[in-house]
């Protein structure tokens, strides 16, 4: 059940809702005790109580590492069996959002991507596994600064695939599912244990639809998705896509790799390579100069510039 503007949920008032998407409503609500706005994410389930030890358990990690790149995490409760997040508001767009008019400029997707692995980067540094990487869950805020969202304890397969059995085809939960599966490792398909490198080709999974417009292994099934991951290879980029050059090609069919080993290794090695390559892209919002020295303020400056100009701001968490 939504809550209504003027619920109190301890010490935050809610004010409105943000976003919905049937795993979570997203609300903007009033910290009465520092007196600022936060945005305060509740899941529309409920979990038992050994769901929420380990929500609390997450949660309380979370706070031993800050990240530019990671949505900070301020709080967490319970609220009628359902356990909720409160964390910064954010002004500005998811990345589904953001490629909803279609592929990004190359040298606009690499920058997003650097930010992602940065933040990655300092994530696996402190023993979290994201196990969750999609559109969804990348938000680029105004100014052009990426934050990774929802880091938390990912659902197992088997209760991916529970929601999307047991829920109505027309709830919207499905295609949320389904979109989740379209994102997961090789070794999440098959249900086997999972590390860093899970992220890693989520990431270029991501990026691969960045630059192509596509996402390589999303089917109309949860089957056929899964199915997809373990055995097809991902479509030839630099065929359909000639713009595309050899070597980002090349970097994200190396994150895309079946076998974990042969993969792209960590995120800083993935973001070293996109530093490298990003100064040789086709700028159409800066000149080439600007990139030769890659500075968070200049990634973030690409992404910020190349904003549509029709996109009007939007809050979520």
């Amino acid at each position: 059940m939504r809550l209504v503007a003027g619920s109190q949920l301890g010490p935050y008032f809610v004010q409105s809702l943000v976003h919905e998407d049937g795993i979570a409503e997203v609300y903007r609500a009033r910290d009465t005790r520092l007196n600022c706005d936060v945005a305060l994410q509740l899941t529309q389930s409920p979990i038992g109580s050994d769901g929420f030890v380990r929500f609390m358990e997450t949660c309380q990690r979370s706070a031993l590492f800050s990240h530019p790149n990671v949505l900070a995490v301020y709080d967490f409760g319970w609220h009628d069996g359902r356990p909720f997040l409160v964390c910064e508001l954010l002004q500005g767009e998811t990345l589904r959002a953001r490629m909803g008019a279609g592929r990004l400029a190359t040298v606009t997707a690499a920058a997003i991507a650097i930010q992602i692995a940065d933040g990655l980067e300092a994530a696996h540094q402190s023993g979290f596994v994201h196990a969750e990487l999609k559109p969804e869950n990348i938000f680029i805020a105004a100014g052009g600064r990426v934050k990774i969202l929802n880091f938390g304890p990912a659902r197992s397969l088997p209760e991916t695939l529970e929601l999307f059995q047991h829920d109505s085809p027309d709830s919207g939960t499905r295609a949320v599912v389904v979109d989740s599966l379209a994102y997961m490792s090789p070794e999440q398909a098959r249900g086997a244990s999972i590390d860093h490198r899970t992220d890693i080709f989520s990431l270029g999974l991501m990026l691969f639809e960045m630059v192509t417009g596509v996402a390589p292994f999303r089917r109309n099934s949860p089957i056929e998705t899964l199915l997809a991951i373990l055995r097809d290879d991902p479509p030839d980029v630099l065929r359909d896509h000639p713009n595309v050059p050899h070597d980002l090609q090349r970097m994200i069919h190396r994150c895309l790799e079946k076998d974990p080993e042969r993969r792209v290794q960590s995120a800083c090695d993935l973001r070293s390579s996109l530093e490298r390559t990003l100064p040789t892209l086709p700028a159409a919002t800066a000149s080439r100069s600007s990139f030769m020295a890659v500075s968070d303020s200049v990634v973030a400056r690409v992404i910020a510039d190349s904003t549509p100009a029709h996109g009007g701001a939007r809050r979520r968490a």
